[in-house]
């Protein structure tokens, strides 16, 4: 990935991160990272939720995409702005889980 993608996927992070905390009130909502097209036409956005009795969210989230676009369109100066696809981020809740397993492990004297 060149050093011009990577700084667009990091200022659409921030600026996505932005919009998702105001839409969604304060639930513990991450944008965890983006990856755009090498013509900027799309990017597909990948959202941690911390509870996940809140996975309805991404719903809720997916059906704004036009309105972030909109608001997007006037907050960044790029020639495009990307259609985003919203997926699921599950690495923090497998994360959480391997360790959890660890910690069991290490308390039986298996590890």
């Amino acid at each position: 990935m060149s050093q011009r993608m990577a700084k667009i996927n990091e200022l659409l992070r921030r600026e996505l991160s932005v919009l998702i905390q105001d839409e969604t009130r304060g639930r513990f909502v991450t944008v965890t990272g983006v990856k755009t097209s090498p013509d900027l036409r799309d990017a597909q956005v990948w959202i941690s939720i911390l509870n996940t009795q809140d996975e309805g969210i991404l719903a809720e989230i997916a059906e704004k995409q036009g309105e972030f676009r909109h608001i997007l369109g006037k907050r960044l100066d790029l020639k495009y702005i990307p259609r985003l696809t919203f997926h699921l981020d599950r690495s923090s809740a497998t994360a959480a889980r391997v360790d959890k397993i660890l910690d069991e492990e290490r308390s039986k004297g298996g590890l």
